[in-house]
């Protein structure tokens, strides 16, 4: 068959629709144009809600001796979880008002080598951020600061500083956790103590190296995941795991065809013992993931994005700074389970720098607003403590500030 012959019919038939559609532009037009006032009234709703939001950083001074394991700041994940993540009323609250669900946004910070630890949140629940952080760690002192990313423009890079830039994402569906600081710590020999391996301690290190001008941050930004939408969804992992068959929501079909296989002694019971028999049969590798993700689901989890920026001047840029976020990232993977990696963009050879540059802005942009990326991802309280945390009193780093006072009451007879 010659290709002409093929491509004939085919372009018959696209000019068919096309003329059957420019016949019918008076039915169609309108569609059309009412789904793109939708979308910029739902966006021009949800500029002047964010716009009104008052937000504040707080910086957190940790304290000179602090022994808590990660599992303190998981406790803190826990209380922020009760900040409304959500929209009750999706088509009021969301349509008309463009309102979103609250969040968070933990930063690391170096600015010179000195290391700062930041939860960006709005005013409104400053409370309950600094009443989680004391309950845990009365020592710690928070306070109120600028926002650092204020002191950079809008749009970089430029002719002055350069920029790198970077998302990450998982490697597998959410189901799936992380390396957790759990395994990280391990039973000191002839001893019940365990001995913890602080995962910050390589990143803070780090962070300490950068010279003057030099900004380097890793933001994670997290929203309480309410419902259990995510459950579900892994669920389904655990399900194709165990060798489980996908349930086929009943329609008129299904129950005919169903009522056609029991006469012919087909499907039923048998498929039953199928699952049963292909559960039976997890491999040592498969049962762990099993267990990992059943006990990933039974704690809260939170909408997250993980991001990162380095700033520094055009003379003094690094190229190998990020690789400092980037190799600590790496401590949290597991061949077995998940981890994380960083989202790749290539650009083939049309406009290929223009291209390349306009991506680098936009991902700047989604930094410096805090913007969470399209497809964000679900991670538990313990997840996010191995991540971000106060680091464990052995990680000794010079620019790394700790409280070197302790703070009391005045004595009650103290004349005044």
């Amino acid at each position: 068959m010659l290709v002409t012959d093929f491509l004939g019919p085919v372009w018959d038939i696209l000019g068919n629709v096309f003329l059957t559609m420019f016949s019918y532009w008076w039915a169609i037009a309108p569609v059309i144009l009412f789904l793109v006032v939708f979308d910029m009234f739902k966006d021009y709703k949800k500029s002047i809600y964010l716009s009104n939001l008052k937000w504040i950083m707080l910086e957190l001074k940790l304290p000179r001796e602090s022994k808590r394991s990660p599992l303190a700041m998981e406790q803190i994940f826990a209380a922020l979880h009760s900040a409304p993540g959500g929209v009750r009323k999706k088509w009021v609250e969301g349509f008309w008002k463009g309102k979103v669900g609250d969040w968070f946004s933990l930063e690391l910070v170096s600015m010179g080598g000195e290391i700062h630890f930041f939860i960006r949140t709005l005013e409104a629940h400053r409370n309950l951020v600094e009443s989680s952080i004391y309950a845990q760690f009365p020592e710690a002192e928070i306070y109120l600061a600028d926002d650092y990313m204020a002191a950079y423009p809008d749009t970089l890079p430029d002719d002055k500083t350069d920029i790198a830039v970077g998302e990450f994402t998982l490697e597998k569906p959410d189901a799936y956790p992380i390396r957790t600081y759990v395994d990280f710590e391990e039973k000191n020999p002839g001893k019940d103590e365990y001995q913890r391996i602080d995962p910050l301690a390589s990143l803070v290190e780090g962070m300490s190296l950068l010279g003057p001008g030099e900004c380097l941050a890793l933001q994670i930004l997290i929203q309480s995941k309410k419902g259990e939408d995510w459950v579900k969804d892994s669920q389904k992992v655990i399900d194709k795991l165990t060798g489980k068959k996908e349930e086929v929501k009943k329609n008129i079909f299904n129950v005919f065809f169903d009522f056609i296989d029991s006469l012919f002694g087909a499907g039923g019971k048998d498929d039953k013992k199928a699952d049963e028999f292909s559960s039976m049969k997890l491999t040592p590798g498969k049962l762990e993931a099993l267990k990992a993700i059943e006990r990933n689901i039974t704690k809260l989890g939170f909408k997250s994005t993980l991001r990162m920026v380095y700033i520094s001047p055009v003379e003094t840029f690094n190229k190998s700074r990020p690789a400092v976020i980037s190799g600590t990232l790496k401590q949290f993977s597991s061949l077995s389970l998940n981890g994380f990696k960083k989202i790749s963009a290539d650009f083939d050879w049309v406009f290929k720098k223009s291209r390349e540059y306009n991506h680098k802005v936009e991902l700047y942009k989604g930094y410096k607003k805090r913007k969470f990326l399209d497809k964000s991802y679900v991670l538990n309280t313990e997840e996010l403590a191995s991540i971000f945390h106060i680091p464990d009193v052995g990680v000794k780093t010079a620019t790394l500030p700790r409280i070197e006072a302790k703070k009391g009451e005045a004595p009650a007879d103290l004349p005044i």
